[in-house]
């Protein structure tokens, strides 16, 4: 099973979940104390560069933290279950299913919403501080996960289908990996990136249907075990797709 590739993908995917991108500007500003103004500007100072990097950074770390634990947990849990693999594989690819048709529209978790948590009832959140920036990103990680649920519940699955704490971190490390590169990206190159992700707002939107198409067939073949065809193409399509495979 390749535990990096695809992972990273769902990462990358999540940042481009619909209620990321216009909160996006305000997670930033929170992040690193400066306003949207600054932002935005289209010559930050160097001082507001370093700033905006260095608490993305540890911004990136609070969510990672939470992420790879949980990913251990996955693990863990389907090592305790080894002996009920294929009843795993049944159950997470179902659930895989579900996932994907709800990023499709096809209907709607409720539940999920539910779980979002306003960060402006946190006053401790708005120091502007590398800690304050690591809390918010613990937070991000616990209450706003909900935004791109099917993809993070999918790869969780995953983990837990690798039947090891081991392997169900490195399943979540890379999903941390592929989530931090886009928010970095954005970072380092306010505010062009920021414009450029309003210009293609509607392409997002297919991204994310074309997304919840993936997870049902990727749900199809788990269900069936079969998830190597998947990682075989991988690696005929993309030339490092075998390297990044444990």
């Amino acid at each position: 099973m390749n535990l990096v590739a695809f992972p990273f993908l769902f990462g990358i995917l999540a940042f481009l979940s619909p209620c990321i991108m216009p909160m996006l500007q305000v997670y930033l500003s929170l992040v690193t104390g400066t306003t949207i103004s600054e932002l935005t500007t289209k010559d930050p100072d160097a001082e507001v560069r370093r700033r905006v990097l260095g608490r993305t950074a540890c911004f990136i770390l609070g969510f990672s933290v939470v992420f790879v634990l949980a990913g251990m947990f996955a693990g863990s849990v389907g090592s305790f279950l080894k002996e009920r693999s294929v009843v795993l594989n049944y159950i997470g690819g179902l659930i895989i299913v579900l996932l994907g048709l709800k990023m499709l529209g096809v209907f709607q978790m409720k539940f999920l919403s539910n779980l979002h948590l306003e960060p402006e009832r946190f006053p401790l959140l708005k120091k502007d501080t590398m800690a304050g920036a690591f809390l918010v990103g613990l937070f991000f990680a616990v209450a706003c996960s909900h935004c791109f649920g099917p993809l993070l519940y999918s790869t969780l699955i995953v983990a837990a289908n690798t039947q090891s704490a081991t392997s169900g971190l490195v399943v979540l490390l890379s999903f941390s990996a592929g989530l931090a590169v886009p928010y970095f990206i954005t970072a380092a190159a306010l505010p062009s990136v920021l414009g450029m992700l309003r210009r293609f707002s509607a392409a997002i939107t297919v991204i994310i249907k074309a997304s919840g198409a993936f997870l049902v067939i990727f749900g199809v073949l788990v269900f069936f075990n079969q998830f190597q065809i998947l990682a075989t193409l991988l690696g005929k399509i993309v030339p490092w797709g075998n390297i990044l495979s444990l």
